[in-house]
């Protein structure tokens, strides 16, 4: 590619095109009278990029720190990792339909969501749209306000359904990384899953490999007062003391 400088210029917008492909064109209408819209997006994989700004490791981690700890799978962002899968270059007019990253998952082992990292390249729209599985809402996050001189992220699970408004003025361009996370797979950390569940069964597995030995017993104090009772039951349990029994 040579080097982009950002804001992104026209002349360097073209060297990305020229380096990237073109998704293919969209058809529009249906029958006789379907037609071929082209998709205005270029894509470059990971494997013909290098970063070189020494500022944008330590601005990617404190980026996976906070995505961690939004999507609460991590609340310190250690076991949570982001690996470049491509860039991508939204001309105006571009957009995508509904869609889940069910290829970038399969393509990248243990990948557990995505990131979305739009650079400093001036556009208009563009805004992404996501919906989680077993909720209705729609929301949406854009990423034009700043766009001219800064950057903004997104972040989305595995089986989220996600989708591009028309970018209506200017070029987006992002890079996406896949999320993973060193303990736990796409199985448990999902938008449809109980992630609470699997960060316990983690908890647990710890336990049993690292310190069973070393402690006997292991307790949970109870929030609320109780009377002393003998027969105290889980029906007895009320709020928080009856949801963390509930998952232990």
């Amino acid at each position: 590619l040579g080097l982009i400088g950002l804001p992104l210029s026209d002349g360097d917008a073209e060297v990305v095109k020229a380096a990237g492909i073109p998704l293919p064109a969209l058809s529009k209408g249906n029958g006789d009278s379907e037609e071929l819209t082209p998709s205005n997006i270029w894509e470059v994989s990971a494997n013909m990029l290098e970063l070189r700004n020494p500022a944008w490791k330590p601005f990617l981690q404190g980026i996976v720190k906070n995505i961690a700890a939004g999507l609460g799978v991590d609340s310190t962002g250690t076991a949570v990792s982001a690996q470049l899968f491509k860039l991508s270059l939204h001309d105006d007019g571009a957009m995508l339909e509904p869609v889940q990253d069910s290829y970038q998952t399969s393509a990248v082992p243990g990948t557990f969501g995505t990131l979305v990292i739009a650079l400093p390249s001036y556009h208009e729209g563009g805004d992404v749209l996501i919906t989680n599985a077993g909720d209705p809402e729609i929301k949406a996050f854009g990423t034009a306000a700043t766009s001219a001189f800064d950057s903004s992220y997104v972040a989305w699970f595995h089986d989220a359904i996600h989708a591009l408004k028309p970018v209506t003025a200017g070029r987006r361009l992002t890079l996406t990384y896949c999320l993973i996370h060193e303990n736990l797979g796409p199985d448990v950390l999902a938008a449809s899953s109980n992630k609470t569940t699997g960060k316990l069964d983690m908890l647990f597995s710890y336990w049993h490999d690292n310190i069973e030995d070393e402690i006997g017993y292991a307790g949970y104090l109870l929030t609320k007062k109780y009377r002393k009772k003998s027969d105290l039951s889980y029906e007895m349990l009320e709020g928080v003391d009856r949801e963390v029994v509930a998952y232990l």
